[in-house]
């Protein structure tokens, strides 16, 4: 099975990537969505991914605040717990970001939607 989680904290967008794979892989395939830094944690930390899709640009719950960075708070989360084979794909539409981070960027799979 793949399993499939989606970073983002525009719900729009994170109701049309479900329904997209939804329609496409019937079988086989589970997906969560966590809306903000805090609750992608908490998935990463009760799950096992394969396949992730986040947002540079999250609310921090907590703080009550958008981090341009949260993106890579997370990944670096993935990396120190994860020991399996798993996938990044990056989420951003804020060019401001791309060009701050464009280094940290190139080492993913990155998908502009502007």
């Amino acid at each position: 099975n793949l399993k499939i989680l989606i970073c983002d904290d525009n719900e729009k967008k994170t109701d049309d990537m479900v329904n997209y794979f939804n329609r496409k892989y019937k079988y086989g395939i589970d997906i969560d969505v966590g809306e903000n830094i805090e609750n992608c944690i908490d998935l990463i930390d009760r799950n096992q991914y394969n396949l992730f899709f986040i947002d540079l640009n999250m609310e921090d719950t907590l703080h009550g605040t958008f981090k341009d960075d949260a993106g890579f708070q997370i990944i670096e989360y993935i990396k120190e717990r994860y020991s399996h084979e798993y996938e990044i794909i990056i989420l951003t539409n804020r060019t401001k970001l791309k060009e701050k981070f464009k280094d940290e960027i190139e080492k993913y799979y990155f998908i502009d939607y502007t």
